[in-house]
């Protein structure tokens, strides 16, 4: 390619992306997937129901990609590789690459569904299922599952409850599933190629060398998840009230991590192996009321429902006998953020002078000093001693020896919520839907440029308007952010890059999804002008919501926080909608 970037001057690039290349891609994708079932179902002595099923299914998935280049073509209108031509070196560059893998499951199944006066009901099922992603003797996993439930407003001694109580169901269920969500060919050894780092005999191109990969258990097979719930459905009073209740314990068993630390001198990383366990346990309850009553002559019908859950999730088995911080270890609460302790600020410099001073009995900062240049001064961050050694430290980095590390939040959301509320009255209707999170920790990544402002990078110009009014001064001694001082939220170990309970926020938040109102016509007016149905309405989006973050940035949305797990916040922001609008029916 010839361009000029001065006048009279003429550049011929053939190279990067003014190169002259011919490309080819191939891509093949079969895929087969064979199902067979059967279902019987009976009824005996009017009051036992019974249906069986039973089936296989099998799924066979290839890919198979060709992809060929060729470099210094001679013509810039005809695509042919035998227009190919050598380069200044006289090589011809050119390759042929692919790739191919076959992917294969199969499964047989079962289940057994029975009930008895519509009053107790069984289910026993279970599944017995190949994959092709492991080893011959690991292939193949049974994952039984079992539930019952019983209607109890059915028996006698319920009689009484009907006045209030229209059905009411208890049940339980206990199954497994399998995962086999792995690479394919996880617990084989392969060899890739690829050109070496360095030169021979400086000819100027790289040789190209083969490398094997680390080891990895032949023995990997299949994840269990193993599920228990136990829950109780309840409507009430002439059906205005309804309620579910479940509480569930989730173990998921043989997860695939790496196997215990290896010595170095082993020169690869721990083989994967199914060394890992957890359990999550938790609730989710939702509560309804519709109803409907007399206003101004006319039936107000409303409503209102809404949902929580909540749960936790604990390590149970992992290779970290050492409970080395940094890595999962048995009895960890997954999400755990580990930090320091912060006393508020120093008010002076002669406060922060003798608190540091180790000498004089005082607690050495040192650890944190990253970026002072010049030593500890009013409006720095005071930390806890929490071990009692005057030295601030994370000890042996484990949980054992912390130092002066603890837990100081979690990065889970916990107590997920919604609300939906409905009405109608004389042709108006109006909804609205209420959604949030109680609770989810996140502190700032280092570099967070959108939370931190000038204390990344003070030469940025993006940043919000009163945010100095919120930094420490001589007449702000009370404020949340320290002295002002650029680059020690940036990078390294400073008092604001590693995490500490004072700058540990709470992405918990409360929205307005939507709102809508709305009115329509009467049917006998809408036939008056030919229309079998006339509605305005007003809808409006992500309306508003409140946040604790919002007290300290408030262009930081916590749901977009929320939805890319906490990232540096430089996402599109949720946008606010508002939709007038028509619907005319003829």
């Amino acid at each position: 390619m010839e361009y000029s970037l001065y006048p009279g001057k003429v550049i011929h690039e053939d190279t990067g992306r003014f190169m002259n290349r011919l490309e080819d891609y191939l891509f093949l994708n079969p895929y087969g997937e064979v199902s067979l079932w059967g279902q019987y179902t009976g009824t005996f002595g009017g009051s036992h129901n019974i249906t069986l099923t039973a089936g296989f299914n099998s799924r066979d998935y290839a890919y198979k990609n060709i992809y060929t280049y060729a470099d210094n073509i001679s013509s810039d209108t005809q695509s042919d590789y035998s227009l190919k031509q050598a380069d200044a070196d006289g090589n011809f560059r050119m390759d042929i690459l692919g790739g191919q893998l076959d992917h294969r499951t199969a499964g047989f199944f079962g289940r057994i569904d029975y009930g008895f006066k519509g009053r107790y009901l069984l289910e026993l099922s279970g599944r017995y299922d190949g994959s092709s992603s492991f080893e011959k003797g690991s292939r193949w996993g049974f994952f039984p599952s079992a539930s019952a439930g019983w209607v109890f407003t059915e028996e006698k001694f319920a009689s009484g409850l009907k006045s209030f109580a229209d059905s009411g169901k208890l049940r339980f269920s206990a199954g497994s599933l399998g995962n086999q969500q792995v690479t394919d060919f996880q617990y084989m050894r392969t060899v890739s190629k690829a050109p070496i780092d360095y030169l021979f005999n400086n000819e100027g191109s790289r040789p190209v060398g083969a490398k094997l990969s680390s080891p990895n258990s032949p023995e990997l097979t299949w994840e269990a998840i193993n599920h228990y719930d136990l829950g109780l459905d309840l409507t009430m009073l002439e059906g205005r009230l309804s309620s579910t209740i479940d509480l569930f314990i989730r173990d998921t068993k043989g997860m695939l991590t790496e196997g215990e630390e290896l010595p170095s001198v082993y020169g690869a990383p721990s083989p994967l192996e199914n060394r890992a366990d957890l359990r999550s346990s938790g609730y989710e309850v939702s509560l309804g009321w519709h109803d409907r009553a007399p206003l101004w002559g006319k039936a107000l019908r409303y409503g209102v429902s809404a949902t929580l859950s909540d749960y936790t999730t604990r390590i149970t088995r992992f290779g970290n006998s050492a409970k080395v911080l940094g890595s999962h270890y048995v009895g960890e609460t997954l999400g755990e953020i580990w930090g320091f302790r912060v006393d508020g600020l120093f008010q002076s410099d002669e406060e922060a002078a003798a608190y540091t001073d180790y000498a004089l009995g005082g607690i050495d900062q040192t650890y944190l000093a990253g970026g002072l240049n010049g030593g500890w001064r009013g409006g720095d961050l005071r930390f806890k001693d929490l071990d009692g050694d005057r030295i601030i430290s994370k000890g042996g980095f484990t949980v054992d020896n912390p130092g002066d590390l603890c837990i100081i939040g979690n990065s889970l959301p916990r107590y997920q919520f919604g609300i939906n509320l409905t009405a109608a009255w004389g042709g108006f209707d109006l909804s609205a839907f209420i959604q949030g999170v109680g609770r989810m920790n996140w502190y700032p990544d280092a570099d967070n440029t959108a939370f931190w402002g000038p204390y990344s990078r003070p030469y940025g110009t993006f940043y919000q308007k009163d945010f100095l009014d919120k930094c420490w001064g001589e007449g702000n001694t009370d404020a949340y952010f320290p002295r002002t001082r650029g680059m020690i939220a940036m990078e390294g170990t400073t008092e604001l890059t590693e995490p500490n309970d004072r700058y540990l926020q709470n992405l918990g938040y409360v929205r307005i999804k939507n709102l809508t109102a709305g009115w329509s016509l009467p049917s006998p007016a809408a036939r008056k002008i030919h229309l079998s149905g006339l509605r305005i309405y007003l809808t409006a989006e992500n309306l508003l919501y409140l946040s604790p973050l919002s007290k300290v940035t408030g262009y930081i949305d916590p749901e977009t926080l929320y939805a890319n797990g906490a990232a540096y916040g430089w996402t599109y922001p949720m946008q606010r909608i508002t939709t007038i609008g028509i619907d005319l029916s003829f």
